[in-house]
């Protein structure tokens, strides 16, 4: 980091390249998940496929821009690690990903509306498994591309060149 801080390069630029290369990851564990699934579980996309790689795309990019948001303000890695699980595991529980928020109290409903995971689940089922369109879909793209500039304004607000003392 020290070697990129004395070039010109931006350092939104430097965040961003950083995402844009993770984000290409994401895409290629996505395809080869499907693609198992699909040979070895007939796993069946009853919608687009180039919906379902959009919301994939845009989901992966909002949620890495949290984790380079958590990694600002973060002392060291240890630290971020337990930042980003005091976020994540209530976010698997509480938005849909493994029962139907429906199901839950109702105090817990508005709860699950400002996840961020509950608007890519939703994307995902509405496109993957009932075959329903953009029209269907756009709120979750809005909210997760919002997401995802408040995020990473955030990681270029925080982010820090040196380590900072534990």
């Amino acid at each position: 980091l020290r070697r990129v801080k004395v070039t010109p390069f931006p350092l939104t630029s430097f965040i961003l390249a950083r995402v844009i290369s993770q984000l290409l990851i994401a895409i290629g564990q996505a395809v080869i998940l499907t693609a198992v699934g699909m040979a070895f579980f007939h796993l069946h996309l009853s919608g687009s496929l180039i919906l379902t790689l959009l919301m994939i795309i845009v989901g992966s990019l909002a949620f890495l821009a949290i984790g380079f948001a958590i990694s600002g303000f973060a002392k060291n890695a240890e630290t971020a690690a337990s930042y980003a699980n005091l976020i994540t595991f209530p976010m698997l529980f509480l938005s849909g990903v493994f029962f139907s928020i429906d199901s839950g109290p109702s105090w817990l409903q508005p709860i699950a509306k400002v996840l961020p995971l509950t608007y890519l689940v939703n994307g995902l089922r509405d496109v993957m498994t009932r075959g329903r369109g953009v029209g269907a879909i756009w709120v979750d793209l809005i909210v997760l591309l919002g997401v995802f500039a408040a995020a990473m304004v955030f990681a270029v607000r925080f982010f820090k060149w040196e380590a900072r003392p534990a």
